[in-house]
């Protein structure tokens, strides 16, 4: 992973390779702190996960 700060105060975080479910489970947990980019397909699973959470939180 590498991380580097942007001229707008914010940073960008790169990661090379690692196991999806960690990183979506990781991602998660710290959604109100970042937001992924891409690829569009881990994008996709952290969406749909953060959607079963809010319907089990929503009942």
């Amino acid at each position: 992973m590498s991380v580097r700060p942007l001229d707008n105060g914010k940073y960008k975080a790169v990661f090379k390779k690692m196991d999806s479910v960690t990183l979506v489970g990781w991602f998660v947990q710290y959604a109100n702190r970042f937001k992924v980019i891409s690829p569009e397909s881990l994008k996709g699973k952290i969406i749909e996960n953060l959607e079963q959470a809010q319907s089990i939180y929503s009942e």
